[in-house]
């Protein structure tokens, strides 16, 4: 992850730039010797850690209630997109759920598993659809 030295909001390791402040992001190593060097540390209480993104709200939702069904703390955060999202991601936003870092690998296991059933579902709900519209036209007087 990076990290904003000016408002500290956390992004994706590909942002260089936070979309605020117009500031390049640091590096987890070099935004805690920036905390380091102002007398801070990090703030307390479990760390938290990307485990994964959604694509959209409906998809967090789902994948935050697989988490938290499994005793996974878990913050859903909706993205800012900067200038390069905006470009290249073709719905603007994502969602980042994090939970604290010590169960991420858990944490990813899950989500990989929920998001390969979603990805079933909602093949088996096209096909169903298109079935049913199979046979709506077939049964259509002509």
């Amino acid at each position: 992850m990076r990290y904003c030295p000016k408002c500290e909001e956390e992004y994706r390791d590909d942002a260089l730039e936070c979309p605020d402040d117009k500031v390049p992001t640091l590096d987890e190593a070099a935004f805690a010797r920036h905390l380091a060097e102002a007398g801070r540390q990090p703030a307390d209480g479990p760390e938290f850690s990307s485990a994964g993104q959604a694509d959209d709200a409906f998809q967090a939702d789902l994948l935050s209630t697989e988490l938290s069904a499994a005793d996974i703390p878990v913050v859903v955060r909706q993205s800012r997109p900067g200038l390069v999202e905006t470009l290249t991601v073709p719905a603007g936003s994502y969602y980042e759920l994090h939970v604290p870092t010590a169960l991420v690998p858990k944490a990813r296991a899950l989500i990989d598993a929920a998001k390969t059933r979603l990805v079933g579902e909602a093949a088996q709900a096209e096909k169903a659809a298109e079935d049913e519209e199979r046979e709506s036209e077939g049964a259509a007087p002509r």
